[in-house]
């Protein structure tokens, strides 16, 4: 079963180092540590490429300028029939240990959010959602803003 996870970079802040290195480098490392294969970048990709070489396809980076929509882009996504879908912003930091807690405490169906329980889900943070669920949490996340009540509502906090 292949395992998926869409990276959004909105800005260049993916590519500031991290411990040394950059911060989408060692997301990229950790989800495929944990068995993600199939690993897409969306937003400034030109910026990130040379970061990724070797580690991510070009077919699997997905450049969105600004005014497109990101549901055009995740439409060219080859996306799982079953499965669920990790999302991140580029710029965050997580250990493996801490995504494979997030990834194994997330078993059951709808959307999972990394977060405090009680605190905002206002595009930040890790999700873990299903292809059907996937767009508002990805227009969440570009935007900034806070998911519809509607999908909020239904969203399952794992506390980091």
């Amino acid at each position: 079963m292949h395992r998926t996870a869409i990276i959004l970079a909105s800005d260049d802040k993916g590519s500031h180092e991290v411990f040394g290195a950059p911060a989408v480098r060692r997301l990229v490392l950790a989800a495929t540590r944990l068995g993600f294969d199939d690993i897409h970048v969306v937003g400034q990709v030109d910026l990130l490429m040379p970061l990724l070489s070797g580690l991510v396809p070009r077919h699997c980076l997905h450049p969105l300028k600004g005014g497109e929509s990101i549901s055009l882009v995740s439409r060219g996504i080859s996306l799982p029939d079953e499965g669920k879908v990790l999302v991140m912003r580029a710029h965050h930091v997580i250990d493996k240990t801490a995504l494979n807690h997030f990834l194994e405490s997330s078993g059951g169906s709808g959307i999972y959010h990394l977060g405090v329980e009680g605190g905002s889900t206002a595009g930040e943070g890790f999700y873990l959602a299903e292809s059907g669920e996937l767009l508002p949490v990805l227009e969440a996340m570009w935007s900034g803003k806070a998911l519809d009540s509607t999908v909020s509502e239904r969203v399952v906090v794992v506390p980091n």
